[in-house]
């Protein structure tokens, strides 16, 4: 792949060749031009897709795509490019694991044909199929709906129900399964075999537990990233898929087996794994580092990827006096009658993928927090992109200083 004068960011008419037969590792400090890089690669290669419709097509269904914010004098010899990033997932209750990987329409089907009825019934986002307290979301305000107790399901669809692991089940009840339970009963849900190798690879990644009726917006980044490996792998061939930062969020062992799942995945496809992890890189064939620095000081391709000098901080290990008590916490695998988290200090919360630390700190605690302290301030700082930030929001807007910096 041929690059030549590319401007993006901090990016300045970049010239480089990229090799298209081995498995690429990028890695420089934050803010050096990695991501930039690949993510224009990849909206250049869905620009040069949405072009091949006729023009009064793309311009109507994918404008935004169109408008790009980068040039180069070329880019040749590109495939499909598939960016993999820290992408803005709604937080809409409607999309769900079931929904978004499409396993949910062929139970929906299956229940469907064993009553002779619409598969449309079975939907809760279907009018036919939703409780009408709360139009199937399964909750008014964050707050479970009282008339379907979550389940999202009206009273008659919840009648309809099929034989599984010994006992009668609901399309609620088959929606809360787990993508492990599911898979087995492939056969008694008619499931095709794309569904089949795609909760295979669901499981192979580690995140089996996950349930069907999960809502997209809930999942950890790392849970995130693996389902779209799980689905990539099942769909890809001949692609350059690019993950960014997969090692966020995974204990070492998780990280090696996923690794592995990758490695598979590049038996038919090109993989670029933007990162700053030495696992990582090493599991690559070749190395490309941005820098030298961080903003105008990088957007280069450099020898070796610079690295910052190390951190090191004193510990207090006086006993904490004073705590912040927090109780009867309760959210999907959370179960806690109470905990107590010591006041003026770095507290970490640590454990395998997919065991809670998220849901306990991001949901469980937060929530208590603001009923229990309410004079304290509670500031949460992640990796979630904020929904409020558009194309138009710039670091002074989003730090609410516009106004003051424009009167200087």
């Amino acid at each position: 792949m041929k690059i030549n004068q590319l401007i993006a960011n901090n990016i300045n008419h970049l010239d480089t060749v990229l090799p298209t037969d081995k498995s690429l590792g990028i890695a420089g400090l934050s803010g050096s031009g990695k991501t930039t890089f690949c993510q224009t690669i990849g909206e250049e290669s869905k620009k040069r897709l949405v072009s091949l419709l006729p023009k009064a097509e793309y311009q109507y269904l994918f404008p935004e795509i169109m408008d790009t914010n980068f040039s180069a004098i070329k880019m040749e010899e590109m495939p499909l490019v598939l960016f993999l990033g820290k992408s803005s997932i709604s937080s809409n209750p409607r999309s769900t694991i079931g929904t978004h990987t499409g396993v949910f329409k062929e139970i929906r089907v299956t229940m469907a044909e064993k009553f002779d009825l619409s598969p449309e019934l079975f939907s809760f986002n279907n009018v036919l199929g939703w409780c009408t307290g709360c139009k199937g979301r399964g909750s008014n305000s964050n707050v479970t709906c009282k008339k379907c107790d979550g389940k999202r399901f009206n009273p008659e669809v919840e009648t309809y129900k099929i034989n599984l692991l010994g006992k009668e089940h609901s399309i609620s009840e088959v929606n809360n399964l787990s993508m492990e339970t599911l898979l087995s009963l492939k056969d008694e849900l008619n499931l095709s075999e794309g569904k089949q190798h795609i909760l295979q690879n669901i499981i192979n990644m580690n995140i089996g537990y996950l349930t069907l009726n999960r809502i997209m917006g809930t999942l950890s980044g790392g849970e995130l990233t693996r389902l779209y490996l799980a689905e990539f792998m099942a769909t890809s061939e001949n692609t350059v898929i690019i993950i960014d930062e997969i090692s966020v969020g995974l204990d070492h062992q998780t990280l090696l087996k996923i690794l592995e799942q990758i490695k598979q995945l590049g038996y038919k496809n090109q993989i670029w794994l933007i990162d700053h992890s030495d696992t990582v890189l090493d599991a690559t064939d070749e190395q490309l580092f941005f820098g030298p620095g961080s903003g105008k000081y990088g957007g280069k391709i450099v020898e070796e990827s610079p690295r910052p000098a190390p951190v090191l901080v004193e510990t207090n290990h006086d006993k904490p006096t004073e705590y912040y008590q927090f109780k009867d916490l309760h959210c999907r695998n959370i179960q806690m009658a109470e905990i107590q988290i010591p006041k003026n200090r770095l507290v970490t919360f640590t454990g395998e993928s997919g065991c809670g630390k998220s849901t306990l700190v991001n949901e469980c605690i937060a929530k208590d927090f603001l009923k229990r302290y309410p004079k304290d301030k509670l500031v949460m700082v992640g990796q979630n992109r904020n929904q409020s930030i558009t194309s138009r929001s710039t670091v002074a807007t989003f730090l609410d200083i516009k106004e003051k910096t424009d009167k200087v």
